[in-house]
């Protein structure tokens, strides 16, 4: 006689599609991040008492904690992380331009050697991905303070994440010593 209400059972997880296709939100930080590199390449070469070589190392430095802060659950599409890998490719070519030797100014070799730096964190996380994938069977999540439970993969976090995320500081640092 009482209509008992069914209790809806929300879904809190929100799966990445490995296979979709890259969506406005990774064209457009994708876009930026070459806007940025090219605006920073280019002023350098043109106008080189307003651009820095602290620039160079901002970008050199800021792409990885960008990736970790916006895209670090769209990097386990394959066509996202392809196209960054690219874009870090590039980089790293542009610090293997710098070793030649009278290629740049003395002043602007610190900086430049800090351009190995992204393609680091994109091999490093395709290695603690592939870890965490192959020994606990779950993606990489960042682990947020607070709370032990993530709602849009609907699991807690495990020591990988931890692991991988309090990891990659140690290794920028280790790399641009």
């Amino acid at each position: 006689m009482f209509n008992k209400m069914k209790k809806k059972k929300i879904n809190y997880t929100n799966k990445i599609n490995i296979n979709d296709p890259l969506n406005w939100w990774n064209k457009f930080w994708l876009a930026f991040a070459i806007f940025i590199i090219i605006i920073e390449f280019v002023g350098l070469k043109l106008y080189p008492d307003v651009f820095k070589p602290f620039s160079i190392l901002i970008i050199s430095i800021g792409i990885p904690y960008f990736l970790i802060i916006f895209q670090y659950r769209q990097l386990r599409k394959k066509q996202v992380f392809r196209l960054w890998f690219i874009l870090c490719l590039f980089l790293l070519g542009g610090f293997l331009f710098t070793e030649i030797p009278d290629s740049i100014p003395k002043e602007y070799l610190r900086s430049f050697q800090t351009l190995k730096t992204p393609i680091v964190f994109l091999i490093s996380f395709y290695i603690f991905r592939k870890i965490s994938k192959s020994i606990w069977k779950t993606e990489l999540i960042i682990p947020q303070k607070g709370n032990r439970f993530d709602f849009d993969e609907g699991r807690n976090y495990n020591l990988m994440d931890y692991i991988a995320f309090f990891s990659y500081s140690p290794i920028f640092m280790l790399i641009n010593w």
